[in-house]
C-alpha cells in the first residue's frame, strides 16, 4: 500500500485483484479532481497586481508632511518642568490649609454650639439676683461686689448702682457683661465719711438677657452700715506726727529712700485718693 494516497498493492496469484485495483482507480480519480479545482483558482504565472488605487507604491515618499521619529520641539517645555511662582504658591497653600485645621481644631464641636443657641432666650424677667459684697474693713481700699442669678442665659447684662450713707445722689456705673464689681472707698477727707471712719453703703442689682427686650429681672439692693475707712487711723497719726515731730519725718524721708518701693506706693495711693476726691466734688 502506498504511503501518500493509499493505494493497494494486489499480492501474487491473488484472485482479488482486480477489486484492488478499482479501488486504487477511484481514489486517483478523487485526488485528480480535487488538484483540477485547487489549479483553477490560482493565478497565471505571469500575472500583476493592480491596487495603485487602493495602496501606495513601495518607493513611495511623504513630501515634508509628516515629521521624522526621534523629532523634538525646542519651543516647548519638557514634561518635568515646574513654574517657580507656582511653586511658592503651593507651599504658601500648604501652609495656610495647616493653620486652618489647626485653627478649627480649637474650636467648639456643633453640639456644644447649639446648646449655646438654646439658652440665648431665657428670659430673666421674674427672677432676683443674688449679692454679696467684701473688703468692709480699714485693711481693704474698696469693696468688692459679686452678684449671682440663677438662669441657664448664656449672656447677662449686670447693672450696679450705689450711695454712701443717705446721699441720694448715688453713682451708677454701666452695665456690664460681668456679675463683679469693685467699689472704691472714699477718700478720708470725703463728706461721705460724716468725720468718722465708718459709714454705710447701699447698693442696688440687676440683670438682664440682652437678646430679649426690656427683659430686666427684679432688683435687690444691700445696705451695709459697716464700711471703714482705709487705713484710717494709722493715716491720722501719721499725719499728725510728721507734722509735729522733726525725728519722725527724718526717720519717715529715710525708709522712703531706702525703699523705693515704699516711696511708689504711698505717692500713687495719694493720687488716687485726690482723683475720687475731686470726683466726688464733681
Amino acid at each position: 500500500m502506498s504511503n501518500y494516497l493509499g493505494l493497494e498493492k494486489p499480492q501474487e496469484n491473488e484472485l482479488n485483484w482486480g477489486d484492488k485495483l478499482n479501488n486504487n482507480t477511484d481514489k486517483i480519480d478523487a485526488e485528480c479532481s480535487r488538484l483540477n479545482t485547487a489549479v483553477q483558482g490560482k493565478a497565471n504565472t505571469n500575472h500583476t497586481h493592480n491596487f495603485d488605487s487602493v495602496y501606495s507604491l513601495v518607493t513611495h515618499k511623504h513630501d515634508n508632511l509628516y515629521s521624522i521619529l526621534g523629532h523634538t520641539h525646542s519651543n516647548y517645555a519638557t514634561t518635568t518642568h515646574t513654574h517657580s511662582q507656582i511653586a511658592s504658591l503651593e507651599s504658601r497653600m500648604t501652609t495656610v490649609e495647616s493653620k486652618i485645621n489647626t485653627l478649627f481644631s480649637d474650636k467648639a464641636d456643633k453640639s456644644y454650639v447649639l446648646n449655646l443657641l438654646q439658652n440665648f432666650d431665657h428670659s430673666v424677667a421674674n427672677l432676683t439676683p443674688q449679692i454679696n459684697i467684701s473688703g468692709q474693713g480699714s485693711n481693704s481700699s474698696s469693696i468688692k461686689v459679686n452678684c449671682f442669678i440663677n438662669s441657664p442665659a448664656f449672656l447677662l447684662e449686670w447693672h450696679l448702682s450705689y450711695h454712701w450713707n443717705n446721699d441720694i445722689l448715688g453713682i451708677a456705673l454701666a452695665p456690664q457683661n460681668t456679675g463683679s464689681f469693685s467699689i472704691s472707698k472714699p477718700g478720708s477727707n470725703s463728706k461721705s465719711w460724716d468725720n468718722k471712719n465708718i459709714a454705710s453703703i447701699s447698693i442696688s442689682v440687676k440683670c438682664r438677657n440682652p437678646f430679649l427686650k426690656d427683659d430686666w429681672s427684679k432688683e435687690i439692693t444691700l445696705t451695709d452700715n459697716e464700711i471703714y475707712m482705709y487705713n484710717f487711723i494709722d493715716a491720722d497719726r501719721i499725719v499728725a506726727t510728721l507734722v509735729e515731730n522733726n525725728n519722725f519725718q527724718n526717720t519717715v524721708a529715710s525708709a522712703m529712700a531706702n525703699n523705693p518701693y515704699l516711696s511708689n506706693q504711698l505717692i500713687a495711693q495719694v493720687k488716687l485718693n485726690d482723683t475720687i476726691t475731686q470726683n466726688q466734688a464733681t
